[in-house]
């Protein structure tokens, strides 16, 4: 309805609650010392409103610091918090999932990376504007991705006449992606050489239906609805009404205004396509006021500081007896309601809107969420910043950060069939993987081996993937994964004592083969093994 569905899909999920409290953490150079004197930066953002300066502090000479900051405005949109550490030449980034735990930052050296830019016949195009998009590494049974335009860092170039670029102060240890910007071409996001292919803007205003008059500053998102890969774009509206979104791939697209001040009435797909410009024009309406009580389903009391969303106008947070009251268009009506954060599954609630009136009492009920929480400790001490993630039989499907004491939550809409919890100290680099919902971390496992063809020559900078196996899954442990030195020879660390682990093994000429392993892992203990590759055949 109205593409609801997909517009919390696409943003409404992905937000983050943040309460008003200082955030605290330690700057460390790379050697782990404490580093005094560094400049820490805390930068909250919004989609298209990235980067905003909330606080900033200096590390003194236990390389602590605190920063207090303002609670944001309510909001349906994702809100993310990143803090960023320099010192010269040197840079840390981080990005905010706890904000009650110690934040700690690593400086590193700033690096350059370079790229060429072409067209889709392989001709170097000059001129175009290209800057970073998106750092990525491996995480805990995972990828960490970070937006670099939330970080506020200057860091920008043009290619010259044969389409090369190089940008410098980057932080180092990411994968970097650039996006690239030239008029008559599609945006192209890569890193290397990046191919633009031809593309045309879309050009829109929102003006008042009755008044006429342009309404500045509402967030407007184009959406791809003929692809399944949740592709999303987002412009702010200037003071003439005006909206653009520079070059969009062809394609469909549907149009969904956030938290406008009035409803927007909507449009229906816009098709784009690289051989002329599209424009819409969005009319703001008074709209009809939607008056209710968000209840719990088993007790009809009402729940408080839930969030009430349409895709229309503002979002409403429920009072303290559940009502709230949020303008919607006329017609077939959708209101999605946020409750995680109370312990409540998230809600869709259908119901029809009259073209005249007030819609009142409209009750809207909530059940409670699945929550799973434990602790995580070591040597019976509560860990602060065990980073755990939980696995279902479909797969890794959160990651929690454990606080002071220890404690941590997962907040879900249906109970799992099963669940596994794999937990890892940062700081210690201590393991484990159970069911039970209190984890004891144990010192890691450590596997030495070497790789070698059927010759028993020894295989130099062969690939090695350690897979662990939770239930029926096999999870891929890029933070643990390495390749062979020149004598064939491999150290992994940081391995889950007692746990079934297979091997993936790649090498340039060689059969990839995944391999179990036999060896029992101890924790605290070096264990050994030997892996055999064949070579691929001649064709």
């Amino acid at each position: 309805m109205r593409y609801f569905s997909l517009l919390v899909l696409l943003l409404l999920l992905s937000s983050v609650v943040f309460a008003n409290q200082p955030i605290h953490g330690t700057i460390a150079n790379q050697a782990g010392k404490p580093f005094s004197g560094a400049q820490v930066l805390l930068l909250r953002s919004y989609p298209e409103e990235t980067g905003i300066e909330i606080g900033r502090a200096v590390t003194g000479e236990s390389g602590t610091f605190s920063i207090t900051y303002s609670e944001p405005p309510l909001s349906s949109l994702p809100t993310t918090m990143h803090l960023v550490a320099s010192y010269m030449n040197t840079l840390g980034v981080r990005a905010i999932s706890n904000p009650r735990i110690n934040q700690r930052i690593t400086l590193r050296p700033k690096v350059g990376i370079s790229g060429v830019v072409t067209d889709d016949k392989g001709q170097p195009i000059s001129g175009a504007s290209v800057v970073p998009e998106l750092l990525s590494q491996t995480a805990y049974f995972g990828i960490e991705d970070l937006d670099f335009k939330r970080l506020k860092l200057p860091a920008s170039a043009v290619t010259d006449s044969n389409g090369e670029f190089r940008i410098a102060g980057l932080p180092s240890g990411w994968d970097v992606s650039f996006r690239v910007r030239k008029d008559g071409y599609e945006d192209g996001v890569g890193s290397g050489t990046i191919i633009l292919k031809p593309g045309k803007p879309l050009l829109g205003w929102i003006m008042g239906k009755i008044s006429g008059m342009p309404v500045e500053g509402i967030r407007v998102t184009a959406a791809r609805t003929d692809t399944q890969d949740g592709a999303h774009w987002t412009a702010l509206t200037k003071s003439d009404g005006s909206f653009e979104f520079d070059s969009l791939p062809s394609g469909t697209y549907a149009l969904f205004v956030l938290e406008a001040d009035k409803p927007i009435e909507p449009v229906g797909e816009i098709k784009v396509n690289a051989n002329h410009s599209s424009h819409v024009t969005l009319r703001a309406v008074e709209g009809t006021l939607v008056q209710g009580r968000v209840v719990g389903e088993e007790t009809g009391a009402g729940i408080a500081g839930v969030m009430v969303i349409s895709p229309e106008s503002h979002p409403a947070l429920s009072g303290t007896d559940g009502s709230f009251s949020i303008r919607m268009l006329p017609g077939p009506g959708l209101l999605s309601v946020m409750g995680k954060s109370r312990g409540y599954k998230a809600v869709e609630h259908e119901f029809d809107i009259p073209e005249t009136g007030t819609v009142t009492d409209l009750k809207i009920e909530m059940s409670p969420a699945v929550k799973i929480s434990g602790h995580v400790t070591e040597s019976s001490k509560p860990v602060e910043g065990a980073l755990i993630r939980l696995i279902t039989e479909n797969g890794p499907i959160g990651l929690a950060e454990s606080d002071p004491d220890g404690s941590y939550s997962f907040v879900l809409d249906t109970q799992p069939q099963s669940s596994y919890l794999v937990a890892y100290d940062p700081l210690t680099r201590w393991v484990s993987m159970t069911s039970a919902a209190d984890i004891a971390l144990t010192p890691p496992a450590t596997l030495s081996g070497t790789v070698k063809d059927s010759a028993g020559k020894p295989i130099a900078n062969a690939k090695i993937l350690p897979m662990l196996q939770v239930a029926r899954l096999k999870l891929h442990a890029l933070h643990n994964q390495t390749r062979a030195d020149s004598k064939g020879e491999f150290t992994i660390t940081g391995l889950t004592p007692d746990a079934s682990y297979t091997f993936r093994l790649e090498a340039d000429g060689f059969e990839a083969v995944a391999i179990p392993l036999d060896a029992k892992l101890v924790s605290g203990k070096t264990s050994t093994a030997s892996f055999i590759l064949s070579q691929k055949a001649s064709k």
